[in-house]
């Protein structure tokens, strides 16, 4: 027998949902997609924020730039707006690169849930013409904006992303079992590349044992010492994020 419960009371259940079964729900059916998008933003990703780490070549600080107040413009894009209140600059000489993200979202007990991201490839910021530049992480976030010249200093320019747009993010971006597998993986290949610092920068060691004139043997005398068994060195899979 087939029972339909009307909308009310499945949206009443959906209000308990956590954000992992909710983006679950989204792959079922129009309806659940509707009801759970409307849940996973009043409930997790309103009061979201996001920050992109970038850099220029040369450079040993990284540009934190930062968004916040995001809005659902689709049941597949989230927009946010740009939150730095001092210009950004960069040398207009050196490229501009995204290397990394941190991403901000609410639990469901009200407690702050923080991700950082670091990118194995780091993304490049793309000029197009005289005065607009766009930076993108494909199927991730895209940015675009303008910039000017630097009035005090030549070799700067100052870039502004657009404040129609901002940074638009995929839905799926905030899916806490999806950032919390990319966290541990990135995890993983860190221990894996101290590991392999370390081996490397242990010294080789030669030991020489003292040597007794009485226990020199002739060379048709000598043992025939067994070859030692291979070696197999440790080996890491390495997994991309």
């Amino acid at each position: 027998m087939n029972i339909e419960l009307p909308l009310e009371i499945i949206d009443h259940i959906l209000y308990f949902a956590d954000a992992s079964t909710l983006y679950q729900l989204i792959q079922v059916s129009h309806v659940l997609r509707y009801l759970s998008t409307n849940h996973l933003y009043h409930h997790h990703l309103q009061h979201a924020s996001i920050r992109l780490w970038m850099h220029q070549p040369g450079t040993m600080a990284h540009t934190p730039i930062d968004f916040n107040q995001p809005t659902l413009a689709s049941f597949d894009t989230v927009h946010f707006s740009f939150a730095n209140h001092q210009p950004i600059q960069f040398n207009h000489h050196q490229p501009v690169y995204v290397d990394g993200c941190t991403i901000q979202h609410n639990n469901n007990n009200g407690s702050k849930q923080h991700y950082s991201i670091t990118y194995q490839s780091p993304i490049m910021m793309t000029k197009g013409d005289s005065t607009t530049w766009t930076i993108e992480k494909q199927k991730q976030w895209s940015m675009s904006g303008e910039y000017e010249d630097d009035d005090h200093d030549g070799d700067h320019v100052i870039f502004k992303p657009s404040s129609s747009t901002g940074l638009s993010c995929n839905l799926h971006l905030f899916h806490p079992s999806l950032l919390t597998k990319v966290v541990q993986q990135q995890t993983l290949r860190l221990q894996e590349r101290i590991q392999s610092n370390k081996r490397k920068q242990q010294p080789n060691k030669t030991f020489f044992a003292p040597c007794n004139n009485n226990d020199v043997k002739s060379p048709d005398k000598l043992d025939i010492a067994t070859p030692p068994s291979k070696y197999h060195s440790p080996w890491f899979t390495s997994i991309s994020s």
